[in-house]
């Protein structure tokens, strides 16, 4: 299993043990995924989606309230595709970003870790498992992450990390201004991924 296959199930992960759906009901990864067709890897798919709007909900209404794990199902199976060096790159760097922001809040509970870890599995190489464990462990670092990430992927880096979190914390509106500022982007650009995402703007 690749980094981009790693990437989808920590999200998940955090998302399960956190009662957010952005994931598995049609947003953020998977709509990407299946608006894009799975066509060109991780990296391009991600940087197509940067022209002019952030990882992308859809999903009617109808879809968000039909069951999802059919879609998962496959998926799961659309990441078993050969990786390309950029793309486990692309996936290292939206990885930290989800488990940043899930740190946001300052806590992450052992449970919350085990359930990341369950839903990664036996088939994750040992050095993206070694990779996860090593992020869960970072300090929350937002300038370095920002620093790290290219300018063509700031707009998705921004949208990843809203996936997993509700943002109904003071820290976490704090982490995500932080990250905002050292991604230099506008605040008009915030407002429109935290619209797309469905989540409340940081500044009304």
């Amino acid at each position: 299993m690749g980094l981009t296959k790693t990437l989808f199930k920590v999200a998940l992960g955090y998302a399960a043990a956190r009662g957010v759906d952005r994931l598995s009901r049609g947003g953020g990864l998977q709509g990407l995924m299946q608006q894009s067709g799975m066509k060109g890897g991780l990296a391009n798919m991600l940087r197509g989606a940067g022209d002019g709007r952030a990882l992308p909900t859809g999903s009617t209404s109808s879809q968000r309230d039909a069951p999802a794990q059919n879609d998962l199902d496959q998926m799961f199976d659309d990441f078993n595709a050969p990786e390309t060096e950029e793309d486990a790159a692309v996936a290292r760097l939206m990885l930290r970003a989800v488990i940043q922001a899930a740190k946001a809040d300052g806590v992450i509970d052992a449970d919350e870790k085990a359930r990341i870890m369950d839903m990664i599995g036996d088939d994750a190489m040992p050095d993206d498992i070694s990779f996860v464990k090593e992020q869960l462990n970072e300090p929350l670092d937002p300038a370095s992450l920002a620093k790290d990430t290219p300018v063509d992927l700031r707009r998705q880096l921004y949208a990843m990390s809203l996936t997993t979190i509700r943002v109904d914390t003071a820290a976490e509106v704090h982490y995500l201004g932080d990250l905002a500022d050292h991604l230099m982007l506008p605040q008009d650009d915030i407002n429109r991924i935290h619209d797309e995402m469905g989540v409340a703007r940081l500044h009304s």
